[in-house]
């Protein structure tokens, strides 16, 4: 039986409830057709009460878990290397360190499994 993380998309960064929600319905919804598809928040932060009426709304395809991506302990209880994609949401505009260093190092060990993947950042 297949695991749940088999085909995930993890989302890391600058979690904000209009993001999450927009990714989960474009992922969730495919020309009106359900499609199994799962994605993992991990954010240092408990959900919002927001948040929280999402994943009410989405059981099946929307989980939230309190953790950092820079810590790799986290990073294997989300099963980076099973997931499909990894987005990392940042601000547009900000010039935060933080989140270049968030790319770079999730890029690398994302990568490192299979030389066929890439990640992509809207700049």
């Amino acid at each position: 039986m297949p695991s749940i993380y088999s085909g995930h998309v993890l989302v890391v960064g600058d979690i904000t409830f209009k993001g999450v929600k927009a990714l989960v319905r474009e992922i969730s919804y495919s020309e009106n057709k359900l499609v199994t598809r799962l994605v993992v928040v991990l954010d240092p932060s408990l959900p919002s009460a927001e948040m929280k009426q999402l994943m009410q709304k989405y059981p099946d395809n929307l989980l939230y878990y309190c953790g950092s991506p820079m810590v790799k302990y986290d990073l294997r209880r989300m099963r980076l290397r099973n997931a499909a994609a990894c987005f990392i949401f940042a601000r547009a505009a900000t010039g935060d360190v933080r989140n270049r260093l968030l790319f770079a190092y999730l890029a690398s060990k994302f990568h490192s499994r299979d030389s066929t993947r890439s990640l992509w950042k809207p700049g």
